[in-house]
């Protein structure tokens, strides 16, 4: 529970300092290079690490796939579309991807 409390503590923070989030507008742009993909895959393993800490302290995991399904970088930009797509158009380039995705995987790996 300690750690939840620094973790959320530097999330607070984290923002006023710096932040690198991506735009929508950005990622449309960049998604098909391999350097995106690269940044996804820190995205989505930071997302992963969480999970299994919130799992290693008894709490509730932020999305919960399949335990033998791998989920390749592929999959979660076809996620990212998908979310991307419920916004209205006039509004969803200055969104960021990460916080659209994290809510993408929620809504299709619930946790039970």
């Amino acid at each position: 529970m300690r750690y939840i409390k620094k973790l959320l503590l530097v999330l607070l923070i984290l923002p006023h300092v710096s932040y690198a989030g991506m735009k929508v507008s950005v990622y449309e742009k960049e998604k098909k290079t391999d350097s995106f993909k690269i940044y996804m895959s820190g995205v989505t393993n930071g997302f992963a690490f969480a999970n299994t800490e919130l799992e290693a302290n008894k709490q509730k995991a932020l999305y919960c796939p399949p335990i033998n399904e791998l989920i390749k970088v592929e999959t979660y930009i076809k996620l990212l579309d998908e979310k991307i797509k419920t916004f209205p158009k006039d509004r969803y380039q200055i969104l960021e991807i990460e916080p659209i995705l994290l809510a993408k995987l929620i809504e299709v790996y619930p946790c039970k």
